[in-house]
């Protein structure tokens, strides 16, 4: 996308409106959550930065879950806030509590 901004100035201004809004959402919540408006601003610029090298990296693959949940520990470090990435039941434990409800049902 960056060369394309390079070679289009319309696409380049689009570009940067959308990147602001990006930033602007994770500054705001930042703020919502007590932080001072200049350190919101520069942890949100940080996490949108982190996220498009993370990206870039991981685009073609899927990360395994633990691999996922690192990189949330992460982003809670660098925001300064506690994020949790909610656990799902394994797929058995899911069929038994299924087989549970209807038995019993």
């Amino acid at each position: 996308m960056a060369s394309l901004a390079r070679r289009n100035a319309r696409f380049a201004g689009l570009l940067r409106e959308i990147e602001a809004e990006r930033v602007g959402y994770v500054e705001g919540v930042l703020r919502e959550l007590g932080q001072e408006p200049a350190a919101a601003l520069e942890r949100a610029e940080i996490v949108y930065h982190y996220f498009l090298g993370w990206y870039e990296r991981n685009k073609h693959r899927r990360p395994p879950r633990r691999e996922l949940g690192r990189q949330l520990q992460i982003v809670s470090h660098i925001l300064g806030v506690g994020l949790t990435g909610a656990r799902r039941p394994a797929r058995e434990e899911t069929l038994r509590t299924r087989e549970r409800v209807l038995v019993r049902g």
